[in-house]
């Protein structure tokens, strides 16, 4: 008797005339039910002893000369009920009926040098060592530190060349503490009339907290309490700087209508500042709070721009909360290299308005909900 199995599946593919190859000839049909869309029912260490039907499979992950080979269950024609198997072959793939990713997809696995590999967007998942992982020519290639970082702990650094502690470029941005008084930012610029003036200081070793210093006002208490800095260690000590306060003025040029259809008017601007250069992009973070008055984040014309409170999406034309510190990231384009209403702040005549800790980037930056001032070098840094 001469019959001819299959390179692929190892079935039944030829036999001589007026042979008797039934039992070949079944057990192909049967594997065939199988293989036409192969689904096993889980991948298992030790095969069910009870309960099972006609046709059940697995892909059997035990020990001995059967692991990794799909066991079916045959029961209809046999004379005794048993667990028959496959060995796969490279490059088969098989849906597990029992496993499902997040989105609710069944799991697929492929059958490779090492055994069943769980495929992930069509390709085998990474390597389980614990490290990261991207694919790079078909391989997956382990990433580097700053790769496999999130991208609000990367070393961005400030524009800004006062650090934003409005305290003047003679303060060594290096250092913990300062003595220079109060200076506006030439970042922040009052518009239509609006004028600025010292908000108070953060200090460092501040006797609100216990220490030796001077005491915190109740602005710069509220900011810390926003930013989360409630325990002592980081309430009484830090990088010192100052808080601004803004007036809005009376003049009514640049308006635009807030997200409550109220129209206000630009209050600030950032003096022009040639900042937007990686893919014409730039991004300014700050702390604000409305203190009196209205004030709204508008919408940059002409450009792409993305808003960003308390690290949550947010509509240009959004109304900002009244006296309450809240976290701002704006990101917009400039293909003429700057755009002096950025951040694009309006607020409604005579409003107050507090900053504190701004720092400007030049690219579409992310560096998280920050805490403190972010650090810069300038003339003064040793």
């Amino acid at each position: 008797m001469t019959l001819y199995m299959g390179p692929n599946t190892g079935l039944l593919i030829n036999g001589l005339p007026g042979e008797g190859h039934y039992s070949d000839l079944i057990r192909m049909w049967r594997w065939d039910d199988f293989l036409r869309q192969p689904v096993v029912k889980g991948r298992v260490a030790a095969l069910p002893t009870s309960g099972q039907a006609e046709g059940d499979t697995y892909i059997f992950t035990g020990s001995g000369s059967n692991q990794n080979r799909l066991a079916r269950w045959w029961a209809t024609g046999a004379t005794t009920a048993i667990w028959e198997y496959m060995p796969p072959r490279l490059g088969w793939r098989v849906q597990v009926a029992n496993e499902t990713t997040p989105s609710g997809q069944v799991k697929t696995y492929e059958f490779g040098a090492s055994g069943w590999t769980e495929l992930v967007g069509g390709m085998a998942d990474a390597p389980s060592d614990g490290k990261a992982y991207a694919r790079e020519s078909g391989a997956w290639t382990e990433l580097g530190s700053a790769a496999k970082s999130a991208l609000n702990v990367l070393p961005f650094m400030n524009l800004m060349p006062d650090m934003g502690r409005f305290a003047g470029t003679a303060a060594n941005p290096l250092a913990t503490m300062f003595t220079t008084s109060w200076t506006p930012s030439t970042f922040i610029n009052g518009w239509n009339g609006a004028t600025l003036a010292d908000g108070g200081k953060f200090v460092f070793d501040n006797s609100t907290n216990g220490g030796a210093g001077p005491a915190l006002n109740a602005r710069v208490q509220a900011l810390l309490a926003a930013m989360g800095r409630t325990w002592t260690s980081v309430s009484r000590y830090g990088v010192e700087f100052f808080t601004t306060v803004l007036t809005a003025g009376s003049q009514t040029t640049t308006g635009s209508a807030g997200a409550d259809g109220v129209t206000r008017y630009l209050c600030c601007s950032n003096g022009s500042k040639t900042v937007f250069n990686a893919g014409a992009w730039a991004t300014v973070v700050m702390w604000l709070r409305v203190e009196s008055g209205s004030a709204h984040i508008s919408s940059a014309p002409y450009t792409t721009h993305r808003l960003w409170i308390n690290g949550a999406v947010a509509a240009p034309g959004v109304v900002l909360p009244a006296n309450q510190w809240v976290h701002l990231r704006f990101s917009m384009q400039s293909y003429n290299g700057y755009d002096n209403a950025c951040p694009y702040i309006y607020a409604s005549s005579g409003a107050q308005i507090a900053f504190a800790c701004p720092a400007w980037f030049g690219g579409l930056v992310d560096p998280g909900i920050h805490v403190a001032p972010i650090l810069t070098i300038n003339g003064a840094s040793a």
